[in-house]
């Protein structure tokens, strides 16, 4: 079972645009207790706990990357246990950078506005606007093994963001 941290905010619309993510009685057991967990309205929530207490297994299922054994996920108000990760409208953003190792800086950060139909002229507009306010500026053709590490985590995180998700997670390890 993922147990995390209890994390509630005050703002009570359910409903409402910005409702957040939030567990009714979701469960994953792999044994152990069972923590709700409701991040409402727009907040900085970090799920902290000891390794193997389920603050992965918890953003998993929030992504729809893991089906809990139980319960309802929502995300802005609407029921989406059942949906794919695809339907979700939601990142998770590992610490590594996961980039296509043979493709441009500005191919990788576009790519997410690729997939979504994004017209090309305006999914590169976008995707240098991104890199610009990343420090990125004149990287276009490198490939990331030519960028260090800081670098190569600005290209990942600019893709993330250019997509403006419904819930967005950064994962650390501690």
């Amino acid at each position: 079972m993922a147990s995390a941290s209890n994390a509630h905010h005050s703002r009570k619309t359910a409903n409402s645009k910005n409702a957040g993510s939030e567990f009714k009685s979701a469960v994953k057991r792999y044994g152990g207790e069972r923590s709700p967990l409701a991040v409402k309205g727009i907040s900085f929530t970090a799920i902290l706990g000891p390794s193997g207490d389920g603050k992965t297994t918890t953003l998993r299922m929030i992504a729809g990357l893991k089906s809990p054994c139980g319960g309802h996920t929502f995300i802005a108000g609407c029921d989406v246990t059942s949906p794919g990760p695809a339907e979700r409208k939601v990142s998770i953003f590992f610490q590594s950078s996961a980039l296509f190792p043979h493709t441009t800086v500005l191919r990788n950060v576009s790519d997410g506005l690729n997939a979504s139909g994004v017209k090309p002229a305006q999914m590169f507009e976008r995707a240098k606007a991104a890199m610009a306010s990343f420090g990125l500026s004149g990287f276009d053709d490198r490939l990331p093994s030519e960028l260090s590490g800081g670098q190569q985590q600005r290209v990942a995180l600019a893709r993330v963001l250019l997509l403006a998700f419904a819930a967005f997670f950064l994962m650390s390890p501690c």
